[in-house]
């Protein structure tokens, strides 16, 4: 009998090894993720903001008016030679739609778009936030109401933006997401 009871015994006692070590597998499996996610968060933020902070400081490089051709908070036009060919080019970066997302669970992500000429638009990567503010001379921001004419355009001597790029997984939390800031100040905009 004592053996029957020792037998009963140790099943109880593996079983409960073995729901330790699933537990603790499951558990590192899901840190494994989201460390993954958070890299993939962090790389897409940083990519993403070397390549604006390449293309807008670039704004009227070679271009003697009518420097920024739209503004508005998720979208700006503006010309320049990009390719310092003697050839002015125009840039455009806007933001899609939340539906033209189909890969991300994450309901706030959006495609930042950009065009240069009359080229097709270019995925350039994913964000859950994108805001641009436009500033004069003496850093007073400026309305986008006014911004709809060119002579107010004209005004733009400075532009922030306001990036958040968060996880596409449908589990995202905002502890996650990275929110980046930039001022930039084109020098070509005097």
């Amino acid at each position: 009998m004592n053996s029957i009871l020792d037998t009963i015994g140790s099943f109880i006692v593996a079983g409960i090894i073995m729901l330790l070590i699933i537990a603790s597998s499951l558990n590192m499996n899901s840190a494994s993720v989201q460390a993954i996610e958070n890299s993939l968060v962090q790389t897409n933020a940083a990519v993403n903001s070397i390549i604006f902070d390449y293309d807008l400081y670039k704004i009227g490089y070679r271009v003697p008016s009518n420097k920024i051709t739209l503004a508005d908070s998720n979208r700006i036009k503006y010309k320049t030679d990009f390719d310092n060919n003697s050839t002015i080019d125009s840039i455009e970066y806007k933001i899609g739609l939340t539906d033209d997302l189909y890969y991300t669970t994450n309901p706030h992500d959006r495609i930042i778009y950009k065009k240069i000429n009359n080229d097709s638009y270019v995925n350039m990567g994913v964000v859950s936030k994108f805001i641009f503010s436009y500033y004069d001379s003496v850093g007073n921001q400026l309305s986008y109401q006014s911004l709809s004419n060119q002579s107010n355009r004209n005004l733009i001597r400075m532009l922030k933006i306001l990036a958040t790029f968060e996880s596409s997984d449908s589990n995202y939390s905002f502890d996650q997401a990275i929110n980046w800031t930039k001022l930039i100040r084109p020098k070509n905009l005097k």
